[in-house]
């Protein structure tokens, strides 16, 4: 079916083999594919430079949606993003935040705490000078994705939509880097099975985790399975007293890390709210085995249990505090034997280990105090309940993976997105970090233009990638390693330790307005900490 506009192309049909080929073609209508295609339109609409009019594809597996369908119900869909500053700025430029705000809900303040101690950090927008005291909005992949098309549509660009086709094979004219020419893409029809070859410039895989374009131009990738999948559904929230959140009170995004993994609760507009449970992967399906009654006890089990740990001021007694050092070091001090037999010796490391023992209980009085006067000035606040589970739950592995080049070696091929990279979704940073790599491939194709470079060309194309792999990377490796930390839980001496250092470092960062600004921009996905 043909759109009702006309300068997009719904199927293969409308191509002939003697066509144009395009300048730029994108495999992925997705947020990601769909945000770029109007990024470089709204770019190249604004230079002055008549040499850059050219043609741009975007091909899509299945059928797009045009225009956001505002519902009577207010009920979310279940796929939801947190959107950063940077973000809503992105898509504010290509016309389509308009659309997408009144389906929108900002969270100003955001709270991070474990379960197993005091540690807590609250974030306040407002602490940061941003845009109406916002760290970011919650929205709907559904609304993003039709509200960017129908910024599109009405925008006067022209560009091939392909919708409803696919990849299967692409074939290259040239493998030398900084040589000039095309590469050529074989498209199927998913619905009518007919196939075309067209051509194309540059072609930039935005196509999701499992990129198809990845795959075919033999760019490998390097991660791992976390063994961890993360739950998500939508529910009906009310404060700690039983009373329904509005949208107005329900402006904060919390999350608590449990021994198998962080459970947030995202807040959404007229009273709703999504979670995203991240933990192993029998435990998930445990958790989606059960009925909307049953899961919403478990998540209010989990949200509130072990709240009134977060009121103590230190994770040890004075009688334990010692107990932050080694075993051996502790038994040696409390030995008397090698101390009253003469041996001095064993007399001096009798009394160097009572020193160590008695200078790790002041490092405690100190951690506590620290502890105290941070729980003083920004104490923990209480979660909402969850009053019902209110759609079906759903599941997703959770995986780290980069491929190894965002450009292929032989140039033509640039990925973009989860194509390029794919991170844990602690952080909610999955979609920013592809927006943002949207701006950057933009700029650097524009500078290409500019200067009449290819576009296509290795050279080019490295550019972009080395603005954006080790920015990624740097946000991936910073999440994981906060995963890791807090999944490392448990009885013992070393997990004692880590749970000491952690609510003392959350604590310590909660105390410190500056630490705690450069970590809230790391978490709202700031391009600049």
């Amino acid at each position: 079916q043909e759109m009702k506009h006309s300068r997009f192309l719904s199927n293969l049909s409308h191509q002939t083999t003697t066509q144009q080929p395009y300048d730029v073609l994108v495999c992925g209508g997705g947020v990601v594919g769909s945000t770029f295609v109007a990024s470089l339109l709204e770019r190249l609409s604004i230079s002055r430079n008549e040499k850059l009019k050219f043609k741009i594809g975007l091909i899509e597996s299945g059928s797009v949606n045009t225009h956001p369908s505002h519902r009577s119900s207010p009920m979310p869909d279940l796929r939801v993003y947190a959107l950063s500053p940077t973000s809503i700025s992105l898509l504010n430029r290509i016309n389509a935040w308009y659309s997408i705000h009144p389906r929108s809900q900002p969270y100003h303040n955001m709270q991070i705490w474990e379960g197993g101690g005091p540690g807590v950090v609250n974030f306040q927008g407002k602490d940061m000078k941003l845009t109406n005291g916002e760290l970011g909005r919650i929205c709907e992949d559904s609304t993003i994705c039709a509200s960017v098309y129908q910024a599109l549509e009405t925008s006067g660009y022209e560009f091939d939509l392909i919708q409803t086709s696919s990849i299967t094979s692409i074939t290259r004219e040239n493998n030398n880097p900084f040589a000039t020419g095309f590469i050529s893409a074989t498209l199927k029809n998913r619905q009518t099975g007919s196939t075309q070859t067209v051509k194309t410039r540059l072609l930039v895989g935005a196509d999701g985790t499992n990129s198809i374009v990845r795959k075919l131009s033999s760019i490998p990738t390097w991660g791992f399975e976390y063994g961890q999948e993360a739950v998500v559904a939508t529910v009906k929230v009310t404060n700690q007293q039983g009373v329904a959140l509005s949208s107005r009170n329900n402006t904060t995004a919390w999350q608590k890390y449990l021994q198998t993994g962080p459970l947030a609760l995202l807040p959404l507009w007229d009273g709703y709210s999504s979670i995203v449970w991240s933990t192993s992967v029998p435990e998930a399906k445990r958790l989606l085995s059960l009925s909307k009654e049953e899961l919403a006890v478990e998540i209010n089990t989990a949200m509130q249990e072990n709240l009134s740990l977060s009121h103590k001021y230190s994770l040890l007694s004075d009688e334990d505090g010692s107990k932050l050092l080694p075993s051996w070091l502790r038994k040696l001090a409390n030995d008397t034997t090698d101390s009253s037999s003469g041996n001095s010796a064993s007399h001096y490391r009798h009394v160097l280990a009572s020193g160590l023992v008695g200078f790790g209980k002041e490092v405690k009085g100190l951690a506590d105090s620290i502890m105290a006067a941070s729980l003083l000035t920004s104490p923990l606040r209480y979660p909402p309940k969850v009053l019902s589970v209110e759609s079906n739950a759903v599941s997703f592995p959770l995986s780290f993976q980069q491929a190894k080049h965002y450009a292929a070696p032989a140039g033509r091929v640039v990925l973009i997105g989860d194509a390029a990279h794919t991170i844990h979704p602690q952080a909610g940073q999955g979609l920013n970090l592809g927006l943002l790599d949207v701006e950057s491939l933009t700029e650097v194709l524009m500078e290409s233009l500019n200067a009449g470079e290819d576009i296509g060309s290795y050279s080019t194309l490295k550019r972009y990638e080395e603005d954006r792999y080790w920015k990624n990377l740097g946000m991936m490796t910073g999440v994981d390693v906060i995963n890791t930390l807090f999944k490392t839980n448990g009885e013992g001496p070393l997990s004692r330790r880590l749970e000491f250092v952690r609510s003392f470092g959350m604590l310590g960062i909660n105390g410190l307005s500056m630490a705690k600004e450069m970590i809230a921009k790391f978490a709202v996905g700031s391009p600049k900490i």
